[in-house]
Formats: structure tokens, sequence, C-alpha cells
């Protein structure tokens, strides 16, 4: 196995069973505390409802950048749309951090958040990892390319 490919499938896995862990997890408290699997269930619902609710977004934005992790041998650019899309997941998530009420029902009432549960910091490593495993991919194949 080229070091690329450790490098890709092995962030891939990890970021992965990263993010299957972080369903079972409290992602925050606002006064209940949410599972991650309640809120990848019923985040799209409330897209529409509140912008504190984008951040939900970050979700397939993760899946694009797995697909090009697992697609980069086939499709050379996709090495690139790992890294991007993992970034710019990162990021998307990491902006909930900036938010201080979400919106926890149909009613549209904000409630402050109270904390941030450990599923959120899992979400977040994996998305982490996606994104160094994108770079790494994309840097590797280049000096690959360059070399051989």
């Amino acid at each position: 196995m080229r070091v690329d490919q450790f490098w890709r499938y092995g962030s891939l896995g990890l970021s992965i069973a990263l993010y299957l862990w972080c369903l079972s997890l409290d992602a925050f408290c606002a006064p209940a505390c949410q599972r991650g699997y309640d809120i990848l269930i019923a985040g799209p619902f409330g897209l529409l409802a509140s912008v504190t609710n984008w951040t939900w977004l970050a979700n397939p934005v993760l899946f694009s950048a797995w697909f090009g992790l697992a697609v980069a041998d086939r499709i050379s650019d996709a090495r690139f749309l790992a890294f991007g899309a993992g970034l710019a997941a990162l990021v998307i998530a990491a902006s909930f951090l900036l938010q201080r009420e979400v919106m926890m029902n149909e009613a549209g009432i904000l409630n402050p958040i109270r904390a941030y549960g450990a599923g959120y910091w899992v979400w977040l490593s994996s998305m982490a990892v996606c994104c160094v495993g994108g770079l790494a991919t994309a840097e590797l194949s280049a000096r690959n390319k360059n070399t051989g």
C-alpha cells in the first residue's frame, strides 16, 4: 500500500468512525441535551426556520469530502474536493460556536445554548481528520506525480 493510499483510506475510515460515534453522544444542551442522531434526522426540517440551524449543512458537505477521498485514485481532482469540502465542513460546523441560541422546536423559540457536548467535539474532529486526510492525499499525490 502506498503512503498516499494509507493516508486516504486511514483518514476516511477514522473520519467515518468518529462521525458514527458522535451520533450516539450529546451534541449540545439548550435546555435539554440533544444527541447527534436526533440532530442529523431533524436538522433538515429547521433549515428554513432559523439561521442557527444552517450548521447542519456541514453534514452533506462532509459527505462530499468523503466521496472525494473515496474516489481520489480514480478521479484526480477529487483529492482537492476532499480537502476543500472537508475544510468547508469544518468551518461551517465551527460556526456553531458563534451561536448563542438555537431553535429547538416548531414553535420557533430560541433557547440559549448551555453547553457543547462531547458529540459536538467528536463531530468537529471527524471533519478535521477528513480535511487533514484530503490535504495529505493531495500533497502526496502531487509528489508521486512529480517523482514518478
